[in-house]
C-alpha cells in the first residue's frame, strides 16, 4: 500500500512545530523528487522510528550487511570463489 500524501502531511504537520507543509511537497519528498531540510528529517525519524541518515540514503544496515559481504568474498581463494559460482 503507497503512503498517500495527504495523510503523510497531516501526520507530518501534527508533530512539525514550524510552518506546515502541503500534500504537494509530501508527495514530492515519496516520489524522490525532493529532500526535506534536516529538521524535517528528524521529525519524520522520529514519527517513522528510524534513523534521519536511513531516511536521507536508505536502509543503512542492508548497506553494512552487503560491504561486509563483499570484504568477506575478497578473503576467499580462487578455488572457493569458483565453487561459489558452480
Amino acid at each position: 500500500m503507497r503512503p498517500w500524501p495527504a495523510v503523510v502531511a497531516n501526520e507530518f504537520n501534527l508533530r512539525y512545530l514550524g510552518r506546515s507543509i502541503a500534500p504537494h511537497t509530501a508527495r514530492n519528498w515519496l516520489l524522490g523528487k525532493s529532500i526535506p531540510t534536516q529538521d524535517k528529517l528528524r521529525v519524520l525519524a522520529e514519527w517513522l522510528q528510524v534513523s534521519p541518515d536511513e531516511l536521507r540514503f536508505g536502509n543503512l544496515r542492508a548497506t553494512s550487511v552487503a560491504a561486509e559481504a563483499d570484504a568477506s568474498f575478497e578473503r576467499l581463494d580462487m578455488a572457493d570463489r569458483e565453487m561459489l559460482y558452480r
